[in-house]
């Protein structure tokens, strides 16, 4: 299907192309094939050389993505010595709570599921301890947390989960 040019355009390309003598009009349409089959060999070169630059890309690729693996597997080895679940409700609570003596007698405790909401004053210091020691033995970790200074104590609201997204 061809779109129709407009009568003007149309009018003079066939005046000019009556104008012409025959082997003149056999030139040009040598010329516009020479040049038509140029334009196809240069599409066809450019995805052929395309292709290659992707074919020799694969192993590198494909290198990156084992190193990767392997990358991602001695992370999982690195994991913390003991189970990677975290501990029952049972032993959870009891041992939290007995840690809490930690962070000073300002510092209350509520469970909501298996999430720690921890609400007091304590020493800065000691509440990152605290923090760190928490997520390294019962793979608590904070979720959200807003601290303010009061007084020149630590004002803590902060919400703990367990780790890897468990709720």
């Amino acid at each position: 299907m061809r779109a129709p040019l407009p009568p003007s355009l149309r009018q003079r390309t066939q005046a000019f192309w009556s104008q012409r003598a025959p082997r003149e009009r056999l030139a040009l349409r040598l010329l516009a094939g020479i040049l038509l089959v140029a334009l196809l060999a240069q599409t066809l070169w450019s995805l052929a050389q395309y292709r290659q630059r992707q074919l020799r890309q694969l192993p590198i690729l494909a290198a990156s993505a084992e190193r990767m693996t392997q990358l991602a597997e001695a992370w999982r080895l690195q994991a913390p010595p003991g189970d990677l679940e975290a501990p029952s409700m049972a032993t959870l609570q009891p041992a939290i709570e007995a840690r809490l003596s930690e962070l000073g007698p300002g510092m209350q405790a509520r469970w909501q599921g298996r999430r720690l909401a921890l609400t007091g004053q304590a020493d800065f210091a000691r509440w990152i301890a605290w923090t760190a020691a928490v997520q390294r033995e019962y793979r608590l970790i904070p979720e959200k947390c807003t601290l303010r200074d009061v007084d020149g104590r630590l004002q803590i609201d902060a919400v703990y989960r367990p780790a890897g997204g468990e709720s």
